[in-house]
């Protein structure tokens, strides 16, 4: 039994991979003229194979984890960048670290409150 890596596993990789092509399942699939099962089998295959390849995230789930990890900037500056909600921030990097990535001791996820001028509209209670 062979146990390399295929070409069509790193054709697959590529395009689905955050730090390359980022494209969807399906976006795979139709560039690779093959279904989307074939496109799923393909990558567990390869996570079995070489495990250290993977997590892959979606394009947004990346570019909000870039944001907060390698730019330092907080959540709630993302939310105004990227115009959505604070909380949609907040399950995005959530399902960043559920799929693995990396996160700074100091770049914790709820972890402390923290305060930023911006923030002085949604004070609904003073102590």
């Amino acid at each position: 039994m062979r146990c390399g890596i295929t070409k069509d596993e790193i054709k697959c990789y590529r395009l689905r991979h955050h730090n390359f092509k980022g494209l969807t399942t399906i976006e795979t699939a139709r560039k690779m003229n093959i279904t989307v099962e074939k496109v799923r089998r393909l990558l567990k295959s390869l996570r079995a194979k070489a495990p250290q390849l993977f997590p892959i995230l979606t394009y947004r789930q990346y570019l909000v984890y870039w944001l907060y990890v390698k730019k330092g900037l907080s959540m709630y500056e993302i939310a105004l960048y990227l115009r959505t909600s604070y909380s949609n921030v907040w399950g995005l990097l959530n399902k960043a670290k559920k799929k693995g990535m990396p996160f700074p001791k100091l770049c914790g996820l709820g972890d402390m409150a923290s305060y930023e001028e911006g923030m002085d509209n949604y004070i609904i209670r003073k102590f």
